[in-house]
């Protein structure tokens, strides 16, 4: 895991201390064996959402944001490309509320390679489009940490 990521953080208070308990999370978990789904870590403040999906061509991939959250990207097998761009420069659409979701339509302007325990932190600034193949579509596990805005 990339130490260099979380010694630079420019966060402070409980935004900081939840993301170094994602940190402490990765290090004492098995995260190549753990269960795809959900796993509470601070209940509805901090938790993780394992996924294993096929990446695709970005075309096939939809934007996101979220308000409620910021999501912290752990590549766990696999790689992919995280495509990112300011909300401002973005057509946004219908939020979701229940499940936190803002669609939106755009360009890139920030190109993320991910591959093997590589970090992205995403800020609900930060409309993104994950799950786009680098080289070839293949299967990625990855994890999601998803930390509440207070």
């Amino acid at each position: 895991m990339n130490e260099y990521f979380f010694d630079r953080l420019e966060v402070t208070g409980v935004m900081k201390k939840r993301i170094l308990e994602c940190k402490k999370y990765i290090e004492n978990t098995d995260m190549l064996n753990l269960d795809l789904g959900i796993h509470e870590i601070e209940g509805s403040n901090l938790f993780v959402n394992v996924v294993s999906f096929k990446t695709s061509s970005q075309e096939t991939r939809n934007w996101e944001a979220h308000k409620q959250y910021v999501d912290l990207h752990y590549m766990i097998s696999g790689e992919e490309e995280i495509q990112i761009n300011d909300i401002a420069n973005m057509e946004i659409g219908m939020y979701v509320e229940n499940d936190d979701y803002l669609p939106a339509k755009g360009n890139p302007r920030i190109f993320v390679k991910m591959y093997e325990e590589n970090l992205c932190l995403c800020y609900p600034n930060d409309v993104h489009k994950v799950g786009i193949a680098i080289n070839e579509m293949i299967q990625i596990k990855k994890a999601i940490f998803k930390i509440k805005i207070d």
